[in-house]
């Protein structure tokens, strides 16, 4: 999704909003840990672990009532439902295995969008990537995942 397309979605009519983030979306680390060092109330070690070249390994392929997501090894697809969207916010529920039942928020800046990590003192910015670049990290992800007894592979 382009700059174009995000500002078309503006002059969508609500019943067209049913896909705000249809597409395909890479963590984004330059943005995150821009964030990441604003925040004042994490802990040394969270700091630690989340500027240690942890950030841009998501990649997720966000469909109209499910998304796909990649991180190094691990692939995970879960159904959502959208439960609001406007131009600026869009919000969401789904299920994962780590947290159960999850409600989030989207909000969208530029070309890309953040959700609130970390009890909602970090964003982490996802952008806007080429379909080949997601097929390529899950092509990656399913190569790893069949050469590692630790891989997994989730659909719910």
């Amino acid at each position: 999704m382009h700059a174009a397309a995000i500002s078309a979605f503006a002059l969508l009519p609500e019943v067209a909003r049913s896909c705000p983030l249809e597409g395909y979306w890479r963590s984004d680390e330059a943005k995150t840990l821009a964030s990441l060092s604003q925040a004042k109330d994490l802990t040394e070690a969270q700091r630690t672990l989340l500027t240690d070249d942890f950030f841009g390994k998501l990649f997720i392929h966000m469909e109209c009532d499910r998304f796909t997501s990649v991180y190094e090894d691990f692939i995970q697809s879960s159904s959502y439902e959208l439960l609001s969207s406007s131009k600026s916010q869009i919000r969401f529920k789904y299920h994962n295995d780590f947290e159960g039942e999850v409600v989030s928020t989207a909000t969208i800046e530029g070309d890309c969008y953040w959700v609130p990590i970390v009890g909602g003192s970090v964003r982490e910015y996802f952008c806007p990537i080429e379909e080949w670049e997601y097929t390529s990290a899950r092509e990656l992800a399913k190569e790893s995942e069949a050469e590692s007894e630790d891989g997994c592979f989730s659909e719910d």
